[in-house]
């Protein structure tokens, strides 16, 4: 899993890079900065998955809620 983590955050630091360098040199158009964006955006989500976990006792009850309980 680190490495799977590593391997996102260096993708991520590319893509980053990569849109500076385009957007400081004035060199892109407007469907390059799209593709670029939604790799990012998948890329965060991709990182998101694998270092958000729920913490014990947070989250859902595991407990019916008094709707659920039947008489």
């Amino acid at each position: 899993m680190e490495s799977k983590k590593k391997q996102l955050s260096e993708n991520l630091r590319d893509l980053t890079n990569a849109v500076q360098v385009r957007m400081d040199n004035k060199t892109t158009t407007a469907a390059e900065l799209e593709a670029i964006s939604e790799k990012l955006l998948k890329c965060c989500m991709d990182v998101m998955t694998i270092t958000v976990r729920p913490v014990e006792g947070e989250g859902p009850s595991e407990k019916p809620s008094k709707a659920e309980v039947k008489p």
